[in-house]
């Protein structure tokens, strides 16, 4: 594990990404140690099965204690392709998805949809998803989804996506 600017644990294969990128025509993703095999044995399936158009070549553990989240965000583009996958593992979250302020085609603007995230669930998620929409999960103890509390435990989060042939070190 690698404690990182993010504040929480991560491990990088494939590639590691810079949390710090703001222009990314700048700055190419560094290579780093390849993926065990039971991680390329998953990204095989989300290929094979269609679950994302290109076989992914990066993948990225983040370990989350109570307390932590991730700031809403759109996985930085044009860095990685279309099709982003989380593998959710240890205790359920919610993660919230709103409207990003450059899309004005949404007529609310304060609209925001909550997903439940369950251990072992496999969010799948592109298009319209990707890039007309950002994602967060709120820093906090507790949950609240459907009227019920959930008290947040550990939680692991595998995600997978394809970094494009022209930002690859």
């Amino acid at each position: 594990w690698k404690k990182g600017k993010i504040g929480r644990e991560t491990i990088h294969y494939g590639y590691e990404y810079d949390y710090s990128i703001r222009e990314p025509h700048k700055k190419v993703l560094q290579k780093v140690k390849r993926a065990p095999y039971f991680l390329r044995c998953i990204s095989k399936i989300l290929y094979d099965y269609r679950f994302v158009r290109n076989y992914p070549n990066q993948i990225i553990i983040n370990k989350y204690i109570p307390g932590q989240g991730i700031s809403a965000h759109r996985d930085h583009y044009p860095i990685f392709d279309n099709d982003i996958v989380t593998l959710s593992l240890g205790s359920p979250i919610v993660m919230e998805f709103k409207p990003h302020k450059s899309n004005k085609n949404i007529k609310h603007q304060d609209k925001k949809i909550e997903l439940l995230l369950k251990p072992g669930s496999l969010l799948v998620f592109g298009d319209d998803a990707r890039y007309k929409w950002t994602h967060e999960i709120k820093k906090r103890k507790t949950d609240k989804y459907n009227g019920k509390k959930l008290i947040r435990g550990e939680r692991i989060s595998v995600t997978f996506r394809t970094v494009m042939p022209e930002y690859r070190g």
